[in-house]
Order: C-alpha cells, then structure tokens, then sequence
C-alpha cells in the first residue's frame, strides 16, 4: 500500500478526496481514534485499518506541525476516505483551529452535513447559494463569531470567515 500523496504549499492542510471506480483502495481499518472525538462527538468513529492509520497520522503530523501541506487520497466508495478526514477535522479542532469541508454540488451537501453533525452535533455550518438569505447570514455569523468552527458547503463556502483554518477538504475533487 502507498502513503498519501504531499504536494508542498503555502496554506493549511488539503485534503482532496478521490474516488471512483478507476481509483485504487488505498485504506483499511485500524483501532484508534482521536481524544477530541471521544469527548465531544457523537458518533463513534469506525476503527482504522492500517493503510487509513498511516494516511491519517502523515496528514495530522503536518497538521500538527502546523506545515502548509497537500495531500490527495485515493479510493474506491466504500474505502474509508470519509473516516480520515472526519478525523482529520477532529484534529483540528483539538488544537484549537477550524475546518473547511467542500463538496462538489449542493445536493452532496446534505449527506457531508449529516456525516458532519453525526460527529460534531451542531458545531457544523452550512454555506451554499441554495441557502435563502437569513440563514447564509446566520451560518455565516456563527462562523464569523467563532461559535462554529466547521463549514460544510459547495463552493461558496470558500469564502467562510474562518479563523486559523486547520485543514481544508475537497470531496470527490475531480
């Protein structure tokens, strides 16, 4: 199995996530999670299979060290993409820093969004043109304040006021 691959940059760590059938499963499952999850989440994470462990460790050390990192993980629906990143979100919010997570069209979003809150309950924002005015003005204060620290949305929620953005995911970025 490979390690993800890094791509060096100047921002906060990206994970883009591919998948699809041409893509190699690239994960397993291993037993650990992350203290942040444990405490305040509410859905329990899935246990890591060794490729998933190693994919997550290399990207949080570059989290943690706080390097402006990019990283593309491979893998079929299914493999277990999804659970890195929701752990790499928890990371971020363990120190203490935010979290961007785009999708690639509004009607993915209620599916992030539901993945999201199942894990962070309502620390979870949603940005897209679908939104009516009021609520893009509430989401977007509430992430403004500091109150949430997560946005979720296509790609309007680029734009999120985001304060020391931790990591940044692209779903199905293709």
């Amino acid at each position: 199995t490979s390690p993800p691959k890094k791509f060096s940059g100047k921002r906060p760590v990206i994970v883009s996530i591919h998948g699809g059938p041409e893509a190699q499963a690239t994960m397993d499952f291993q037993g650990r999670w992350n203290y942040f999850v444990q405490e305040l989440g509410i859905a329990e994470p899935h246990a890591l299979t060794r490729e998933q462990a190693h994919a997550h460790d290399t990207i949080a050390a570059a989290l943690r060290g706080r390097r402006h990192d990019a990283f593309l993980l491979h893998g079929v629906t299914g493999s277990g993409k999804t659970e890195v990143y929701l752990r790499l979100v928890a990371d971020a919010l363990a120190l203490g820093r935010t979290a961007l997570v785009l999708v690639p069209e509004i009607m993915l979003t209620h599916q992030m969004v539901s993945r999201l809150r199942a894990r962070f309950a309502d620390r979870v924002a949603v940005l897209h043109s679908g939104l009516s005015a009021g609520e893009r003005i509430a989401q977007w204060n509430q992430l403004r304040s500091g109150a949430v620290p997560i946005a979720v949305g296509a790609r309007s929620a680029l734009f999120a006021p985001l304060r020391d953005v931790g990591v940044i995911v692209i779903d199905e970025e293709h």
